[in-house]
C-alpha cells in the first residue's frame, strides 16, 4: 500500500465533488427523513424506513466502491463517508430506543454503541488531517458491510421492521 497524497489524487482527477461525496451527503440528508418516518406508527411507516435504511446501506457500498475503483479520493470524502454512517447508525437507535409504543432497542445498549461511535470518531480526525491516506484495511470493510446489513434482520425478528 502506497500512502499518496489525498490532494494530488483529488487534482489528478480534476473532481471537487466527486459521485462518491454525493453518495456520502445523500446518506447525511437522509437522516431527518429517516428520523421523522420512525416518528410514524403503523406496518407502511416501517417498511419507508426499512427501505431508506437499505437506500443508505446501498449507497454506502458504493461511495466505496466508485472511490476505489476510479481512484478518487478526498478529504471531505475520508470525513463524510464515516461522519454519515454515524449520523445514521446513531440516529436509528436514539429512535428505536426512545419512540413508543416501546422501546425497541433497549435505551443502555442505545448509549453503548452511539458511544462507541463517538469515540472512534475521536479518533478519526489526526488521520484526516493529515496529507497521505490512510486506508481502511481490507479486513474491516466485510466486517463493516456485515455488521450493517445484520441490523434489518435483527430488527425484523424484534418484531419492529414490519
Amino acid at each position: 500500500m502506497s500512502a499518496r497524497p489525498v490532494a494530488d489524487t483529488a487534482a489528478r482527477r480534476g473532481r471537487a465533488i466527486a459521485l462518491p461525496n454525493l453518495l456520502s451527503l445523500l446518506r447525511i440528508g437522509l437522516v431527518p427523513v429517516l428520523v421523522i418516518v420512525l416518528f410514524w406508527s403503523g406496518p407502511r411507516a416501517r417498511a419507508v424506513a426499512g427501505f431508506l435504511f437499505l437506500v443508505a446501506c446501498v449507497t454506502d457500498f458504493f461511495d466505496g466502491w466508485v472511490a476505489r475503483r476510479q481512484g478518487v479520493t478526498t478529504a471531505l470524502g475520508q470525513f463524510l463517508d464515516p461522519l454519515a454512517d454515524k449520523l445514521i447508525v446513531v440516529a436509528v437507535l436514539i429512535m428505536l430506543a426512545a419512540v413508543p409504543p416501546e422501546p425497541r432497542v433497549p435505551a443502555w445498549m442505545a448509549v453503548v454503541i452511539a458511544l462507541r461511535e463517538l469515540a472512534v470518531t475521536a479518533s478519526r480526525p489526526p488521520s484526516v488531517s493529515s496529507s497521505t491516506r490512510s486506508p481502511t484495511s481490507s479486513s474491516c470493510r466485510p466486517r463493516s458491510s456485515c455488521s450493517r446489513w445484520s441490523r434489518p434482520s435483527r430488527g425484523y425478528r424484534c418484531g419492529w421492521w414490519w
